[in-house]
């Protein structure tokens, strides 16, 4: 159980680095525009990144619902005891 844990630290690690660089990267991007075009840069990346967080979110609610679908459909129930 410590491995998993540990895993599951790394990996959100690696994933806030990885957004702060990608986010630097951006940036650098951006202020070679102009204005009109790093606006209309920023908002397609912005509608992007919304878009990526609402599939995020549903596919952790979607297991979330199949982890209890899971666990009332196999625990043992208490009528045996």
């Amino acid at each position: 159980m410590q491995l998993v844990r540990l895993i599951v630290v790394a990996i959100a690690g690696v994933a806030a680095l990885a957004g702060y660089i990608q986010e630097g990267r951006r940036l650098q991007i951006i202020k070679q525009m102009s204005g009109d075009k790093a606006r209309d840069f920023y908002e397609a990346v912005r509608t992007r990144d919304e878009r990526i967080m609402w599939l995020v979110a549903v596919l952790l609610a979607a297991g979330a619902v199949a982890a209890v679908v899971k666990e009332l459909a196999f625990s043992p129930t208490m009528s045996s005891v």
